[in-house]
């Protein structure tokens, strides 16, 4: 009876891990990706994980290390940071389903609503490459997970579980730390024992008031670098007159990710009976709040945790439907509205791009990938795009030349230079570098820049003379392509582009017939 009731406990959230772990290496990238996910890799090979800083992602550095040594030697670096991102996304499934079956107590609706989870736009999209986002689906789960557990037993050691599940996703990702003042507040409203709560929290802030007071006689330091890091995403990385306007559209982003599902967590609002419901609303809240006012291009990213959390809801949709039909068409149902994402995202980023020749994604674009087939459409299965451009890009540079490029660029650039030692010789400069300032003051900086190059004899090229583009400090983003054809002469060299001093009008009269200086 025992191992009975074990099985029954076990075997779905295994079966989920093994389907989902299967088919996210089967939609897996088979290399780098433009921009992000490749300096993620980069910081795995350089082996020197940072904690502090934006972008950093620390924990994940350091069990990519891990990965990296113990999978197969015949996968390339990339392939197995790619795939750690599909083992994390994996795993947070069957805590998911643990999770979700333990609130409605139904584990078809629990498992339908996590395979809705997992095939889900976003959360299938950041399992098939590189992403810290993974990894914090796993410590966001966790933690939830944790805080459920305390809520049953309310023993203390549980308590520190929690503590701990959060001190691992920011170690991760910065964002945890929104949920940090949530799950402390909600600890609180939800003890038996206030007082002892009360009792932690004073002696945790002593610790943490301490620490900083030796930081302070010291000088700069954990705290500092935090502030500092906070600073930058706050000012740097946001945009707060948008807030309004996504919160408006939030209901589109969420349609996306579950086209049909959200109808039945809509109706799954009005039967949800969980205790926790008032902490399962607040952080959705907090995390919409935060991704409507920061960046754009990572918006979608950073609404991951609200798209789990409403599984909940979807989960209580289907547990309201299971009790007007049979087991057998409950089943056929759920896996009816399962499937029906994948088509829909198929449906519209083949007909977006190929029928009507429309482009769906308007942040983060450029001439060398379809944005429309790149964003929405999850599986990155057979995609060497990124690695085609910047090897046959590196392939036609002359010996010890520069080039230009973006962040998105660049990354890649130096994966195949530092990682994988093809064209060692190059030196690439990331013209994110110039970037931030005022507009003349990025053009002065760039034009110095390329001129001490060609003042030096050496070649310098430019990977995407399309979107030579530059983000200002009054956050506008400003095309310098007009500015570069007016100070220098641009020839095509396959893929890239070669910067060269504009000719005098002497010179020019002295070209031959064969374009050679006499």
């Amino acid at each position: 009876m025992k191992n009975s009731t074990r099985n029954n406990i076990l075997v779905p959230p295994f079966a989920i891990f093994i389907v989902m772990l299967g088919l996210y290496t089967y939609t897996l990238a088979p290399t780098i990706m433009w921009g992000d996910p490749t300096k993620l890799i980069r910081y795995v090979d350089q082996g020197q994980p940072r904690y502090l800083g934006g972008g950093v992602h620390g924990l994940h550095t350091q069990i990519g290390m891990v990965f990296a040594d113990v999978l197969p030697d015949s996968w390339s670096l990339a392939y197995k940071i790619n795939f750690m991102s599909a083992f994390w996304a994996s795993l947070t499934l069957s805590i998911v389903y643990l999770i979700l079956n333990h609130l409605i107590a139904s584990p078809v609706p629990a498992m339908g609503a996590t395979l809705c989870i997992g095939l889900s736009h976003m959360y299938w999209w950041v399992a098939t490459m590189t992403e810290s986002y993974s990894l914090l689906s796993f410590t966001f789960a966790l933690s939830l997970g944790s805080f459920l557990l305390w809520y049953r037993y309310q023993n203390i050691w549980l308590l520190f579980l929690v503590l701990a599940s959060l001190i691992i996703g920011f170690l991760n990702h910065y964002l945890t730390l929104l949920f940090v003042p949530v799950y402390a507040f909600f600890v609180a409203y939800f003890a038996k024992n206030r007082m002892r709560i009360f009792l932690i929290y004073f002696l945790l802030t002593l610790i943490g008031l301490g620490c900083l007071a030796v930081e302070m006689k010291n000088g700069a330091g954990f705290f500092a670098g935090l502030l500092e890091t906070a600073y930058i995403c706050l000012t740097r990385f946001s945009d707060y007159s948008k807030l309004l306007k996504e919160l408006f559209i939030f209901p589109a982003y969420l349609l996306y990710q579950y086209p049909i599902a959200i109808l039945i967590g809509l109706a799954g609002l009005k039967s949800a009976k969980a205790k926790i419901l008032p902490l399962l609303l607040v952080l959705m809240a907090m995390d919409i709040i935060f991704a409507s006012f920061y960046g754009k291009a990572r918006q979608l990213h950073q609404l991951i945790p609200t798209f789990i959390v409403y599984g909940y809801f979807i989960a209580s949709g289907f547990k309201s439907v299971a009790s007007k039909v049979t087991e057998r068409q409950l089943v056929i149902f759920v896996s009816a509205v399962i499937l029906l994402q994948p088509i829909t995202y198929f449906v519209v980023t083949r007909s977006a791009s190929g029928i009507f020749n429309i482009n769906l994604v308007s942040q983060s674009t450029f001439k060398y990938r379809d944005p429309n087939i790149y964003y929405l459409w999850p599986s990155k299965r057979g995609n060497y795009k990124t690695y085609d451009f910047v090897k046959n890009a590196l392939s036609v540079m002359d010996q010890e030349a520069v080039i230009l490029a973006d962040f998105n660029i660049s990354e890649p650039l130096k994966y195949l230079r530092d990682i994988e030692g093809f064209r060692k010789d190059v030196q690439v400069k990331c013209t994110d570098e110039f970037a931030y300032q005022s507009e003349e003051k990025i053009w002065r900086d760039v034009n110095r820049y390329i001129d001490e190059k060609l003042a030096q004899e050496q070649k310098v090229y430019l990977a995407a003379y399309e979107s030579f583009n530059f983000f200002t400090i009054e956050k506008n983003t400003v095309p310098f392509r007009h500015r570069l054809d007016q100070a220098y002469d641009i020839q095509a060299v396959g893929n890239i582009f070669l910067i060269m001093r504009k000719k005098l009008p002497q010179e020019v009269s002295l070209l031959d017939d064969a374009g050679e200086v006499l």
